[in-house]
């Protein structure tokens, strides 16, 4: 408890006391979780400061968690969830795979063909890069230093705030002052209704639409005003 206490002392009070007020549920599950699961998790994509929030359902580019919350999902399975939560295409495809191919075979099908027509690469791109550009202008219009990275080759896949004028280079980088910073300004994030995993960079999904971003960007500003004010 000693470790654990040091550990909430980490995060700005305001960001703290938001998260904490809204996932009462989450914190007893995972209460009871630690006495079986290290950390009361499946693994490290499910353990983070100061303690994870318990899903029951997503739908699209949203996730909803055992306190009733609605979440916009910039984590996106660490990247795997491509079309969104159930998509419509991958959910027929695993319904007529009870009578043909495996499940696994039949949704990774449908997902090709999903891939083959282009519009999954054009609309990631379009929201990736608005919130790449958007987000790294919230975070100069609040005067706060941070690189967002995202892009490659001149494509966008996700969008990465780092609390640097630089990107990190290697794990020295990342896991340096300003991964405290990372941590409170992404469990902020939640508290505002926007889930972004600390283990994992943001990412866009063919679910996602302009009025999430938006969203996130408004979300991102509210959260940098509470970090500056302390």
């Amino acid at each position: 408890m000693i470790c654990r206490q040091i550990e909430m002392d980490i995060f700005n009070r305001q960001i703290l006391e938001l998260f904490l007020s809204r996932t009462s549920k989450s914190r007893a599950l995972w209460e009871a979780g630690r006495q079986i699961l290290p950390d009361g998790g499946g693994g490290d994509m499910q353990c983070y400061w100061p303690y994870p929030i318990y899903m029951e359902h997503a739908q699209g580019s949203k996730l909803y968690d055992t306190d009733g919350h609605e979440y916009v999902d910039f984590f996106c399975g660490a990247g795997t969830v491509l079309l969104g939560h159930r998509a419509p295409v991958i959910l027929e495809a695993v319904e007529s795979a009870l009578t043909g191919h495996s499940l696994s075979i039949a949704a990774g099908l449908a997902l090709l063909k999903e891939l083959e027509n282009g519009a999954y690469y054009e609309h990631v791109q379009e929201l990736a890069s608005l919130a790449g550009h958007g987000l790294q202008k919230v975070f100069d219009d609040a005067g706060i230093t941070c690189k967002v990275t995202g892009e490659v080759m001149g494509l966008w896949r996700g969008f990465w705030p780092h609390f640097s004028n630089k990107a990190p280079r290697n794990s020295r980088d990342f896991y340096s002052e300003y991964l405290l910073k990372l941590l409170n300004f992404y469990i902020g994030m939640i508290g505002h209704g926007i889930f972004m995993s600390p283990t994992g960079a943001p990412s866009v999904s063919m679910a996602h639409t302009r009025e999430d971003i938006d969203k996130m960007l408004k979300a991102a500003s509210s959260v940098l005003q509470m970090m500056k004010s302390g």
